[in-house]
């Protein structure tokens, strides 16, 4: 059984998709936070990098 081909790439982002000019927004963000007892504890995947003494570590990963 062979794989159907992708109906439609992003021009920008080069992301594929099953459905013929599907909406999506090419820069992904993503959050998750665990309350603790004194502090709320999370992370955040952004587009960009951010710099902020909020922070306590600071991660880059290349796009694919």
């Amino acid at each position: 059984m062979s794989e159907s081909p992708d109906l439609w790439r992003c021009p920008q982002c080069g992301r594929t998709f099953a459905n013929r000019n599907q909406s999506h927004t090419c820069r992904a963000s993503f959050a998750a936070f665990m309350p603790r007892l004194h502090w709320l504890d999370g992370h955040v995947v952004l587009a960009e990098r951010l710099e902020s003494p909020r922070f306590t570590k600071v991660e880059v990963y290349l796009r694919r």
